[in-house]
């Protein structure tokens, strides 16, 4: 029996015993709601970082010494008068009910900093502000101290005193959840509200800001979950617009509706099987299902409806259709799986997530093609349109076909002309086109978070941490205590140094341990010794310095707890990849010189280190998982058409529109990055689908062609696939298009870019493969042995309707 002959049976048990499949797809419905219903969204920052690369060990190995680094919220207050006592009273209020706030360890603040102070022979902390009132010159000598220390400056306050940061550290399990921030980030806006409220009443101007790590992850989150429950609808709303549109047939529009829920809630059912949450890719993931679904949907019902037309009963026509396409679709759907399994490649955790569900989620999509469809338009009992004229948009796009043919046959090297100068046009624009990635990339500047981040730059310098982590080369000597060695102390203080003067414009604040041993020796040896040595000079006095500073909030950040590691804390603004590269490379060069020289690693990480691995990894990782793609798509081609010339061939019209696109995003500014550079990946594989439904019904014309002995077998197959796949290649592909358009309304830039360039690459590469695929066919005239017997159903088709 042969394999046409196999899927027809099926198709038609199916059919005959629609309830009892009927069940069985509510079952299997059933477990995969179970599996869905436990997806949660997930921003943690480690989904971005690189599974391999070193700057994700090297930030673990700094998470180990200092837990609380991305543990830190900020709330940045604004007012001309907070350095007098209603404006502390305000903040300390303010600070009072933050700290009160479950999973809060405490605050440093205006109320709350400790200063490193001498009373007589002794060194202690005290508080900068204390409790109680201050007369204006004392608090104008600690507003200065506040201002221009380098224990506080940009850390406690701006140098123009107009503003100051709370610094609140929430507990390690606080931090390191999602439901944690967001319970801590929903109080915290509540206690935030509840104070600028008092101050309107007070009559004062006060402005409020939360910001930092933990919060700026929830905001994510909650653009996340905005986004998902609009652009799905949407996109589904504006696909099946156009379906109807052009088809003008409602069942058919209602079949599609039916097949696409079944395909998203098994995708999301898949997402919980293997434990992927929903993160900004792979909330594209039920999109890109839904597209890939509609497009099956498309093929399968366009085949269904020529049937009818011929004279065939409905569930006839259905199982005709069916068995004509699942096995096209079902060698589609594994070539675009296997493009996106090729992101497995990339070394980020987020992009191999969305690659695997995405696959998944594209196999399921099939299935629900090959069972949910037909059931749906057995139920529906679908009928052939009434004798009418076809609408609008059907006459227009069969117009369109006819003349397309007509330019392939009369003007075939205006085509080659054209495409070609359309791709030399586009290389050469590409060449300017920018690589800028942003540590918090791909937000609008009308977004709140976005102006908020700006608000943390001004006021306290920057929002990215970057940490310099420094620590004994050999930690089996012993690592207790081994920053308090003189030679520890100066090499921090150089780095320090370094740090504060190299960079101005961008490191307005180094917090290190030899800021406060700099102030601890000069007060406990005295001015005139200090100047000489402005460190203690063994590691004794070290000890007894350090032990004078009882406060271990302020060196939690920067001195381990067994003192055998420190580390540099300053707060970047996010200027982009290519200054960061720049500071990074400059000071990596520097810290080498320094390791060459002292018994101690020094490494640069923290948020801003490892955002440069991301982007290395990520734009690098996808270059090569765009290459698998390829190598995929050409092998599946080879596999599913039977010619390796046909491979060449379907390869032409799917690469030409990438580079189209790359020229296109150079003309609108839009840069190479993670958000963008998927863009490829995904473009190649959705775009194979229309490839390989043209060139498998073209082998099978061909095959028949040739073996009725006709003069030009390949010319005459061409137009003929050109004339009866062209419709639903358009039309799948505008549906799709506008599927892809919709996410233009996307709460992050990066995604509406994705977007608008996924479905710009789509409706160029239905216009290559429609006007190139036919000529390539009939000029290059490749070699094609017999026809795969699942692809003979075409030959059939035309032969009834031809």
């Amino acid at each position: 029996m042969s394999s046409s002959a196999r899927f027809d049976r099926v198709f038609r048990g199916l059919l005959a015993h629609r309830l009892l499949a009927g069940v069985g797809l509510v079952l299997f419905t059933g477990v995969l709601v179970f599996y869905a219903a436990r997806v949660r969204p997930d921003y943690t920052i480690e989904l971005l970082f690189p599974t391999f690369d070193r700057s994700r060990l090297e930030y673990e190995e700094l998470k180990k010494d200092f837990p609380f680094e991305d543990a830190h919220a900020l709330v940045i207050v604004e007012a001309s008068d907070l350095f007098t006592p209603a404006g502390l009273k305000r903040v300390a209020a303010l600070e009072a009910d933050l700290a009160r706030i479950p999973g809060v360890v405490d605050t440093q603040g205006l109320s709350t900093v400790s200063d490193v102070t001498a009373e007589g022979d002794t060194i202690r902390m005290e508080k900068l502000f204390p409790p109680g009132d201050l007369s204006p010159a004392e608090l104008a000598r600690r507003r200065t101290i506040a201002t221009t220390d380098p224990l506080f400056t940009y850390n406690l306050a701006p140098p123009d005193g107009r503003a100051t940061t709370i610094r609140v550290t929430l507990t390690r399990a606080q931090a390191s959840t999602d439901a944690a921030r967001t319970a801590f980030t929903w109080r915290a806006r509540a206690v935030i509200a509840e104070h600028a409220a008092r101050a309107r009443q007070a009559g004062a101007h006060q402005e409020l800001t939360l910001n930092g790590l933990p919060v700026i992850r929830t905001e994510f989150t909650e653009m996340i979950n905005k986004d998902f429950g609009r652009l799905l609808p949407l996109a589904l709303a504006v696909i099946l617009i156009i379906l109807y549109l052009t088809t003008r047939t409602f069942k058919g529009v209602v079949a599609a509706f039916v097949t696409i829920l079944f395909s998203v809630v098994w995708s999301a059912g898949a997402m919980g099987i293997v434990g992927v949450p929903i993160h900004v890719l792979s909330q594209l993931t039920p999109i890109i299902v839904m597209i890939i679904s509609i497009s099956d949907t498309v093929h399968i019902l366009a085949h269904g409806y020529r049937e009818l037309e011929g004279g065939a009963a409905t569930d006839d026509a259905i199982a005709a259709s069916c068995t004509a396409s699942a096995f096209p679709c079902l060698l589609t759907e594994i070539t675009i799986a296997g493009g996106f399994l090729s992101l497995l490649t990339n070394d980020m955790v987020m992009i191999q997530q969305f690659g695997v569900v995405t696959a998944l989620g594209v196999l399921l999509a099939w299935l629900a093609n090959v069972t949910v469809l037909p059931l749906t338009m057995s139920l529906l009992r679908l009928r052939a349109p009434r004798r009418r004229a076809p609408a609008a948009g059907g006459r227009g796009l069969s117009r369109l076909i006819g003349w397309i043919e007509s330019v392939v046959v009369r003007r075939p090297r205006r085509i080659v002309l054209v495409a070609a100068a359309l791709s030399v046009a586009a290389l050469l624009v590409s060449l300017r086109a920018g690589k800028e990635y942003y540590s918090y990339d791909d937000l609008r500047p009308r977004s709140q978070l976005f102006q908020h981040l700006r608000t943390v730059e001004r006021i306290h310098g920057g929002t990215v941490p970057m940490a310099i982590h420094v620590r004994p080369k050999d930690a089996t000597r012993g690592r207790a205590d081994a920053m308090l060695e003189p030679a520890a102390l100066a090499l921090i203080d150089r780095l320090t140094a370094k740090l504060s003067t190299a960079f101005p414009e961008d490191i307005k604040h180094a917090d290190s341990f030899a800021n406060y041993m700099r102030k601890a020796h000069r007060i406990f040896a005295g001015e005139a010794i200090a100047r000489a040595a402005p460190l203690p000079g063994t590691r004794a006095l070290a000890v007894q310095e350090l032990a004078m500073i009882d406060d271990p909030a302020a060196l939690r950040d920067i001195l381990a707890f067994d003192r055998g590691a420190a580390a540099i804390y300053c707060m970047m603004p996010d200027k982009g990849s290519s200054r960061a590269s720049k500071i990074i490379a400059e000071l990596n060069a520097y810290f080498a010189t320094e390791e060459a020289q002292t018994p101690y690693r020094i490494t640069l990480t923290g948020i801003y280190g490892i955002a440069d691995g991301i982007y290395r990894s990520l734009v690098g990782g996808l270059v090569g998982s765009f290459a698998l793609a390829l190598l995929v798509s050409f092998g599946i081609f080879c596999v599913v058409l039977w010619s390796w010339r046909l491979g060449l061939i379907a390869l032409v019209p799917n690469v030409l529109p990438l580079l189209l696109t790359l020229g296109l995003m150079s003309l609108l500014g839009i840069d190479i990055k993670p958000s963008t550079v998927i863009i490829f990946s995904i473009t190649l594989v959705i775009a194979d689908d229309d490839t390989i439904q043209f060139l498998a019904h073209f082998r099978a014309h061909y095959v028949a062609l040739r073996d009725a002995g006709a003069a030009d077998a390949h010319r005459e197959a061409a137009l003929r696939t050109l004339r009866e796949t062209g419709l639903p290649m358009i039309t799948s592909t505008c549906a799709i298009a506008v599927g892809f358009f919709a996410m233009v309304a996307s709460e992050f830039q990066g995604l509406a870019n994705l977007g608008l360039l996924i479905g710009i690459s789509l409706l160029t590469a239905v216009v290559a493969d429609l006007f190139l695929s036919p000529l390539l066919i009939m000029y290059m005239k490749p070699r094609i042995g017999r026809a795969s017997p699942q692809l003979e159903r075409p030959r059939v088709i035309h032969e009834r309707h031809g």
